[in-house]
């Protein structure tokens, strides 16, 4: 009987998918190998994304964009969908999926999951990855994607919808930097803590920190970001998400 589902949002190329892989290996489901989203060149460990999952929010978002009258008509559809994606997972005991565009669709699958299995007390976690907007944006241009101040701009989008969206839910906040130093060990163990993991043998931390490959990191901007000409906002945004002033670990 499914009781956990932990959703890994955040922004593009900060993370997600390794931490959605390294919450896979501390015994959460994703799915099966069919619906899972295949490693290419922009992600070659693997996206760890289930398919259905990242087409609805995809759908959701240019949902969001319609004149009223049309979303007005999609989203009963869309939740629906939704809804059964929830139920294929009935005979899981634990889930994670994964998907930054759920950063600013969030409330719709809470909602969701809610209503689709209400009563049976499932948990609701939520995981933030958060890298330097400018190492992401340097990510992003590397795949010719926008160009530094919309990137950055999206950046701020989507961190300040991923906190907003789940205040008040268990969540934890993962800064990317910091699968690459010495905070790797604090990170498994205060991720495993959080997810209330079955204590974790040394064969899956070993497991853990050799999917970390740091020859895939393409950036490190470091310190070096305060130099740089971005928006107060964004500048202050990483500030407290660095100096962790955003209660980033809440009580289960």
């Amino acid at each position: 009987m499914l009781k956990d589902i932990v959703l890994v949002i955040g922004m593009h190329r900060s993370g997600t998918s390794l931490t959605t892989r390294i919450v896979n290996i501390m015994g959460y489901t994703i799915g099966n190998k069919a619906d899972i989203i295949e490693a290419d060149a922009g992600n070659p460990t693997g996206y760890w994304e289930h398919r259905s999952f990242v087409s609805l929010n995809s759908k959701l978002l240019a949902a969001y964009l319609m004149p009223e009258v049309f979303s007005n008509f999609l989203f009963p559809k869309l939740k629906q969908k939704a809804a059964e994606l929830i139920l294929s997972f009935k005979d899981c005991r634990r889930i994670v999926l994964k998907d930054p565009i759920a950063s600013i669709t969030l409330p719709f699958w809470i909602d969701v999951i809610k209503r689709s299995i209400a009563g049976e007390g499932v948990k609701i976690s939520i995981i933030i990855c958060v890298r330097n907007p400018l190492d992401v944006s340097k990510s992003l241009q590397n795949r010719g994607l926008f160009v530094k101040n919309i990137n950055c701009r999206l950046w701020e989008k989507y961190i300040s919808s991923a906190i907003k969206n789940s205040d008040g839910l268990p969540r934890y906040i993962i800064h990317y930097e910091h699968y690459f130093d010495e905070h790797l060990g604090v990170i498994i163990s205060e991720l495993s803590s959080f997810l209330d993991a079955e204590t974790l043998s040394s064969g899956k931390i070993n497991e853990i920190k050799q999917f970390i490959n740091p020859a895939l990191r393409e950036s490190n901007v470091g310190d070096k970001i305060w130099n740089y000409n971005l928006s107060r906002n964004v500048k202050a945004l990483y500030s407290d998400l660095i100096n962790q002033n955003t209660n980033a670990v809440f009580p289960q």
